[in-house]
């Protein structure tokens, strides 16, 4: 991400990163929906924008998420609540084409397999907290899937290769 030269890139991937929201949710987050002192994010529908499965859902905001908005917000001004997070200009924001073609770009800029699309943030997000050990159904309403199905389907062959880890550290027991 540090190779990304334009900022609202990569302010974008970080969020994407840190909040395990879908592309369309980050482009069309409103400031109205960034509570910095309650430390959340309130993924909701608005007149421009139906969430997947129309329902909100809160993200808390881990410390490097927090203190990126609150860096963003003490740029913007005379900013208005309905406007949107990060625009390309006043009251537009980027679209979904223009942030998937910017990490694409950073995608071959370093050489990574080409089949890496923006959506792997998100991936990374739920995959690094049922590696640290997360609940699958808070990863799931944290990543708002519509039931704990949709999260174990995405997620098993990583459940399993924690279940094989698991048993392995039982080797260390053996006399």
């Amino acid at each position: 991400m540090r190779n990304t030269a334009n900022s609202d890139l990569k302010d974008i991937f970080i969020t994407a990163f840190n909040s395990g929201m879908r592309l369309s949710e980050i482009i069309n987050l409103k400031w109205s929906s960034v509570h910095l002192s309650d430390r959340t994010l309130l993924i909701q529908n608005h007149s421009s924008f139906r969430t997947k499965n129309k329902k909100p859902r809160i993200i808390p905001l881990n410390n490097t998420l927090y203190h990126l908005l609150k860096s963003r917000k003490l740029k913007v001004i005379g900013m208005e609540l309905n406007e949107y997070v990060f625009a390309k200009y006043f009251g537009v924001p980027y679209s979904v084409k223009f942030v998937s073609k910017g990490f694409k770009k950073i995608v071959r800029k370093l050489d990574l397999n080409s089949k890496y699309h923006f959506h792997l943030l998100r991936v990374a997000f739920g995959s690094n907290l049922l590696a640290n050990g997360i609940p699958i159904s808070n990863i799931s309403k944290l990543l708002g899937h519509s039931s704990i199905a949709v999260t174990e389907k995405h997620y098993t062959s990583l459940s399993m290769e924690n279940l094989f880890n698991a048993v392995k550290t039982l080797d260390r027991n053996v006399v």
